[in-house]
């Protein structure tokens, strides 16, 4: 497996949000080859950040079991659909390194209670408020209730450090409100109030 350090510059020179993935780019970030500062159960290391082996293969198992009873079986390691997956995968977790290094460059935080208020939100969004609807699709995942936080964290991050590059770029309310009803989907009928920083950020990287 390879192995790499990607060395990320001390200030965001420039932002690209993806339009599927929503992940945050870092142009001045570079790959090395050197492995030997990449620890053995790391696929990565971005700043101070490692990108864990075991989140990855998390990440390819949930992609496995989800894609059961669909049309095409999950491809077999080593073909090249597999490898496509896998190298999405870990790009995925590199930038959310990113992010999350950057963030930190920035003194960006998230308390527990920031988190743990989304996830009530999502709960009551999506299971009707009842926690153990939530915990038992967690189980059937195979996803801990540890790195469901962890993943949440992350995109909270990504929102909050969005929000952050955003703030010098003047956008007013009623443009923000006009946008958001425009693009009701894109926050899964979140009220505007909820999301406000993230219909702030995504209309101002359009500016």
């Amino acid at each position: 497996m390879r192995r790499f350090t990607i060395r990320t510059s001390a200030r965001l020179r420039r932002i690209a949000v993806l339009p599927l993935a929503a992940a945050l780019l870092l142009a001045a970030a570079g790959c090395g080859g050197d492995s030997s500062a990449v620890p053995e159960e790391a696929i990565a290391v971005v700043g101070d950040q490692t990108v864990a082996k075991a989140d990855l293969d998390r990440l390819l198992g949930d992609a496995k079991a989800n894609s059961r009873g669909g049309r095409h079986p999950f491809p077999k390691p080593g073909t090249r659909p597999y490898v496509r997956i896998r190298e999405q995968v870990v790009q995925f977790l590199v930038r959310r390194a990113q992010i999350a290094e950057e963030a930190e460059e920035r003194g960006i935080e998230l308390s527990d209670e920031d988190v743990e208020q989304r996830r009530k939100e999502l709960v009551r969004q999506y299971f009707g408020g009842k926690d153990e609807l939530y915990k038992r699709q967690l189980r059937e995942r195979g996803i801990t209730e540890e790195q469901a936080l962890a993943d949440l964290e992350a995109t909270l991050m990504q929102d909050a450090l969005l929000a952050d590059v955003a703030k010098d770029v003047k956008v007013s309310n009623a443009e923000a409100r006009k946008y958001y009803a425009k693009n009701k989907k894109r926050y899964k009928g979140r009220p505007y109030e909820k999301v406000k920083d993230t219909v702030f950020a995504d209309l101002a990287q359009q500016k």
